[in-house]
């Protein structure tokens, strides 16, 4: 954890990390992908949304009052939905009405291969460690909201980005969103790809 107080200089705010680590008897990956901590206005406290996987990409949280004390990490649900893998969440509070929070997150389809091996090489997808190429699989995002606690809601199960005509947006790890959506204009919404 740093601070600062003109976002040039950055300084230590404690020692080790932030984030209590992962017992080492558990299985499954935990804080491997984008983490997200913000001030929720609705809960007062701070809310720290990070990957977790088990079977399934997943989607856990803590809370702290203070960035130093932690809760016990509690799992995200999804309501009466199929379990998809997701694969970043980017959650964080809606600037027009922060007492909700947007996921606008990146969906993992493993195996879901739409590019041929030839087009997947001349596009120079990555490999990975195993030597398979990215373009094996398929990703695009999905949109969700929470009022804080531990329920998302899933009223929107279609791709919100869809990967498009674009060829190289066809592999994994492909039409990732950022956190943030912000005013570009008095009746405008943006976020970045």
């Amino acid at each position: 954890l740093y601070g600062s107080a003109d976002g040039i200089e950055w300084h230590p705010l404690q020692d080790g990390p932030m984030l209590p680590p992962k017992p080492p008897e558990v299985k499954n990956w935990w804080y491997d992908s984008q983490n997200v901590v913000f001030w929720s206005t609705v809960e007062e406290c701070y809310v720290c949304y990070f990957r977790l996987t088990d079977v399934y990409r997943s989607v856990a949280r803590r809370t702290s009052p203070d960035l130093v004390h932690w809760s016990d990490l509690e799992l995200m649900e999804y309501g009466d939905t199929v379990r998809e893998q997701l694969y970043t969440n980017q959650t964080h509070p809606y600037v027009r009405a922060p007492h909700i929070s947007l996921a606008i997150c990146a969906r993992f389809m493993p195996g879901r291969q739409v590019l041929s091996d030839e087009v997947g090489d001349e596009l120079g997808f990555l490999k990975d460690p195993s030597g398979t190429g990215y373009w094996h699989d398929c990703s695009d995002a999905v949109f969700m909201t929470t009022r804080g606690g531990n329920h998302y809601d899933r009223t929107f199960m279609e791709a919100y980005i869809r990967p498009g005509p674009d060829p190289a947006n066809w592999g994994s790890r492909c039409n990732y969103p950022t956190r943030g959506v912000i005013e570009t204009a008095a009746d405008e919404l943006s976020f970045y790809v």
